[in-house]
């Protein structure tokens, strides 16, 4: 009721109602509610506002803001930035053994990036070469490209939905 609400706003900081907002489910609710930029970063990243939690973790200098922000811009496909937030919480704190693991899956899928064109240029020769043969046997191997093609680009979805460990 807006009684309670108003109740609520009087006893309680912003941080506190923000945590109701968060254990309610309401992360979006939640963000806009918390003073505490960190706990707003992570109630954006609830939200799936991954490009905000960057922005609101970006003046923080420690390892756990570092790790934040790269697990952020991992989740908002910013991989290169990424890998440079992981390495800076690193830097601050060798033993971060998350943000260690999320930097090798951001690499590693950096890496998948950078061979997909070379991946595609060979496809495509084989494509060419297999045009004349195709006209004749229907359309097939293109399909089966598209597959290839799918079936890459939900791996590396995948290894990226797997980044968050913690925040």
């Amino acid at each position: 009721s807006a009684a309670a609400d108003t109740w609520s706003s009087l006893w309680r900081t912003p941080d506190q109602r923000g945590e109701q907002l968060l254990g309610q489910g309401d992360a979006a609710g939640a963000a806009k509610t918390f003073s505490d930029p960190r706990r707003r970063a992570y109630a954006e990243l609830q939200a799936g506002d991954s490009a905000a939690a960057a922005r609101d973790l970006a003046p923080y200098d420690d390892s756990d803001a570092h790790y934040n922000r790269g697990n952020a811009l991992a989740k908002s496909g910013e991989l290169q930035q990424a890998l440079q937030a992981y390495d800076q919480a690193l830097a601050r704190d060798p033993h971060n053994a998350d943000a260690r693991h999320n930097r090798e899956l951001v690499a590693q899928a950096l890496q998948q990036q950078k061979q997909q064109p070379q991946n595609q240029k060979q496809q495509d020769q084989k494509g060419q070469d297999q045009k004349q043969d195709q006209q004749q046997q229907g359309q097939q191997g293109q399909q089966d490209q598209a597959q290839q093609g799918q079936q890459g680009g939900q791996q590396e979805q995948l290894m990226l939905d797997r980044l968050l460990r913690r925040c």
